[in-house]
């Protein structure tokens, strides 16, 4: 287990001094079988994503059929980036690629401490960088809060005086929306 892994199995008997000897891929449930005369066996499973299962088993003549049953260890893990705090949308950077958006949950990573994380939510907050750490079999949750690198902003003029907000019309009188940190060139003509 699990099936559907394509996990594939080998055999040695266990005072042989030649390798292992390829029995094949188990089929769909995870499955694979093979007549044998009696003795101590030794068996390799090994299916990507997964460390390699090794084992031993002993045949004793007249015993019948014989199962041995192998779960697999996942040597993966998961990341889910989760919209708390209303990123929902953000883009998602893993080691410099884009991955997705918020909100994010992984396909299968390889175990490690060193990913680069990376969440950009536009120019009006400020990139979110961070080292996370995937564990095996484990999926790591984190829901970061972006800072945010804009004011709201209003602007007032009388007379109904035409506002433009770096050369762009933003209206007759008064005007109020978010403007990022910066220097910005505001002009009201009347």
């Amino acid at each position: 287990t699990p099936a559907n892994e394509s996990a594939v199995v080998k055999v040695k008997k266990e005072d042989s001094n030649e390798d292992y000897q390829l029995w094949g891929m188990v089929d769909a449930q995870g499955s694979i079988d093979r007549l044998l005369e009696s003795g101590e066996y030794l068996y390799e499973i090994s299916a990507e994503s997964y460390k390699t299962a090794q084992g031993k088993v002993s045949l004793i003549n007249g015993e019948g059929n014989y199962i041995e049953k192998v779960s697999l260890t996942p040597n993966f893990g998961f990341l889910e980036i989760s919209d708390d705090y209303g990123i929902a949308g953000a883009e998602v950077y893993i080691n410099n690629r884009k991955v997705g958006t918020i909100p994010y949950k992984s396909g299968r990573m390889e175990p490690r401490n060193d990913y680069q994380l990376m969440i950009s939510n536009g120019e009006l907050f400020k990139t979110y960088n961070s080292t996370i750490e995937i564990h095996q079999g484990e999926t790591t949750i984190i829901s970061p809060r972006l800072q945010s690198n804009f004011a709201e902003t209003t602007i007032k003029v009388e007379d109904e005086a035409e506002i433009f907000l770096n050369g762009t019309s933003k209206g007759k009188g008064s005007w109020k929306g978010p403007l990022r940190a910066g220097v910005h060139d505001v002009e009201c003509r009347l």
